[in-house]
């Protein structure tokens, strides 16, 4: 197929699919060819087209992101090439709002300029309107970002702690996975910032706040079993896990020790090693 056939295929068919053919079609020849002005002249005519397929509002998420691709690896100044995708970003995003790619790549571009003032409020925003299997890069993200404004100062432990708190508890926690990584995140987190004394008191906040899941408890002991190697005094400690305060529902309670009993087993597993472990004192 030639450039022609292309060009006459977007005039009369014109929807999203074509246009994403058409950028494939000279990216194709683009990767392959060797000769300098020929490829400059691919290189324009791929632009062109993301460029007419934006003005006919016919870009596909999957472009627009492809684009801002495209312009990472071209030769342009820096200057000029940031310019470009934060436009694009910004068109991306009134065309797709609830990207969760776009969402993290106009994020990442905020945490990189010198004029942006706090972006907490934009994080929690953009984690609140996307799918929650969506935003697992954007978390991690987040937590990155939280951790370069204490080091700078701009923010205390205890209010990245409240940040973090309240927003794993007000958005859309309806996927166990999901809300087993966000937890999974806020635990590793808590450790790397406060003693264990601290640390205890956040898991039993979250506890007394919400059922829990297994994985969440396996978490928890999995951090304990860690500290308690570091600093190497697991031989006296005794494992006390409170009835009351593991409030898993009832669903969970018969998968759990009916079934498959896994609890149980990860305790006799530690136990086998001779390392007892404190979750909750």
């Amino acid at each position: 197929m030639s450039v022609d056939a292309f060009e006459k295929c977007v005039t009369e068919i014109n929807n999203k699919k074509i246009w994403q053919c058409y950028k494939d079609f000279l990216s194709k020849y683009f990767e392959k060819c060797e000769e300098e002005n020929l490829k400059l002249y691919l290189e324009k005519s791929i632009e062109k087209v993301y460029e007419r397929a934006q003005e006919k509002n016919l870009l596909s998420e999957e472009m627009y992101l492809g684009w801002l691709e495209f312009l990472d690896e071209s030769n342009e100044d820096n200057t000029i090439k940031e310019k470009k995708q934060s436009s694009i970003i910004n068109h991306g995003l009134k065309a797709y709002p609830n990207s969760a790619k776009l969402l993290y790549q106009y994020l990442l571009r905020e945490m990189s300029s010198s004029t942006s003032s706090s972006l907490i409020s934009k994080f929690e925003e953009a984690i609140k309107q996307i799918k929650p299997n969506g935003s697992y890069e954007l978390w991690g993200l987040y937590l990155n970002y939280l951790k370069e404004e204490m080091k700078v100062e701009h923010i205390g432990s205890d209010e990245v702690n409240n940040k973090f708190k309240n927003t794993s508890s007000t958005i859309r926690l309806d996927d166990a996975n999901y809300e087993n990584f966000v937890l999974s995140k806020y635990l590793e987190w808590s450790k790397e910032t406060f003693d264990m004394s601290k640390f205890r008191d956040i898991v039993k906040d979250l506890i007394h706040s919400k059922q829990r899941s297994l994985q969440f408890f396996e978490k928890c002991i999995e951090i304990e079993l860690l500290s308690s190697k570091k600093k190497e005094d697991s031989a006296n400690i005794d494992i006390v896990i409170d009835n009351d305060d593991m409030d898993i529902d009832e669903e969970q309670n018969t998968i759990i020790f009916q079934q498959d009993n896994k609890l149980n087993k990860l305790i006799t597993k530690i136990l086998r090693k001779d390392l007892l472990l404190l979750i909750i004192n």
